[in-house]
């Protein structure tokens, strides 16, 4: 006689007869459940199982076509890797009310690429952002914005968000960033026109305003085109301050090499911080107004460390730094200037 020796199965049941039955299961749930309680379900945050989340959110979307639903549905195929099928989802909901959503989904997608090593140029990326930007006026939505963008060092998208988080709650600390930010990526008007807003803004700083929208109007070829259509908006006052300081400074010109030597040996006796600081800007604009670059880099290499912890003047020594036209000398400077704020 035969003894009987039980067997057992390393696996009870394979792996496509676990998905049949998960998509019995997930079917049954439908029928038996509201449809309610699945969708309070899918639209948790934290998804605890997200294949089930998909599944469901996929059931529902058969039934019933929800952008907020495809939405969630992208999100939860974005954290499972399964970026083909998102993205697809994602240019469903363009032209709904979630296409600003969609865009910053498709950026979240390319970006995961763009790490590991599936695309090589972030102009997508850029392209998706300002996308998402077209008239978003909401602030959650921005803030997440500007965050991507600055975590893949994308100034244009960084200058942009934070212009429309101004628009939105007038946070002069928005301005002062876009105005830096106009200043580095060379965008001139758009500097003067944040200058302008600025010195109405931020009545405190109005002394270095107007000394930066005297330079950047001098800079700029059409200067006196965009003041004079910014003139309703900023008064006659301040116009009339501004023209008087463009005049007096084209006067001073011929003379500055003179003033440089003269306003540089006062600075150099001088013991009072605060005259320090004044005379210190003062030499650094004479240098560039004169156009002697050589110069300015050793006035600024010699004497920036002690006004380095002066924010308002830390900018100023950068942006300066940068009109050198030296990217080496102007690096060097930002470096120095970043291992003070970001220790």
């Amino acid at each position: 006689m035969l003894e009987w020796k039980p067997t057992v199965k390393s696996k009870f049941f394979t792996n496509r007869e676990i998905l049949i039955y998960l998509f019995l299961f997930v079917g049954v749930c439908v029928l038996l459940f509201p449809k309610e309680r699945l969708k309070t379900y899918v639209l948790v945050p934290e998804r605890v199982n997200l294949e089930l989340s998909i599944i469901y959110a996929k059931n529902i979307l058969k039934t019933q076509e929800d952008p907020l639903f495809r939405l969630h549905l992208v999100d939860s195929l974005i954290q499972a890797g399964r970026l083909e099928e998102a993205e697809r989802e994602a240019k469903k909901l363009i032209g709904t009310q979630y296409t600003q959503r969609a865009y910053l989904a498709l950026f979240k997608i390319e970006k995961i690429r763009y790490f590991s090593g599936k695309m090589s140029n972030k102009n997508l990326l850029q392209e998706y952002l300002l996308s998402a930007l077209e008239s978003t006026k909401e602030k959650e939505l921005l803030i997440e914005i500007r965050k991507e963008a600055l975590s893949m060092d994308l100034p244009e998208v960084v200058m942009i968000s934070t212009e429309r988080l101004y628009m939105l709650d007038r946070n002069v600390n928005w301005l002062k960033e876009v105005y830096n930010y106009a200043i580095a990526l060379g965008k001139t008007e758009k500097a003067l026109i944040y200058a302008f807003e600025l010195y109405k803004s931020d009545p405190r700083g109005r002394e270095q305003y107007i000394n930066d929208i005297v330079y950047l109007l001098k800079k700029e070829p059409s200067g006196q085109q965009i003041l004079e259509k910014q003139k309703k908006f900023i008064g006659e006052a301040l116009y009339q301050n501004i023209i008087t300081k463009l005049t007096t400074e084209v006067v001073a010109s011929a003379n500055t090499p003179i003033a440089i030597i003269e306003y540089t040996e006062l600075f150099k006796k001088t013991k009072d911080y605060s005259e320090r600081k004044k005379l210190f800007r003062k030499i650094v604009q004479l240098y560039l107004w004169s156009g002697d670059y050589q110069g300015l880099k050793v006035f600024i290499s010699t004497y920036y460390k002690e006004f380095i912890r002066d924010k308002e003047l830390a900018r100023f020594i950068l942006k300066s730094s940068m009109e050198t036209g030296d990217t080496n000398f102007a690096q060097e400077i930002a470096k120095d200037i970043k291992e003070v704020y970001l220790k």
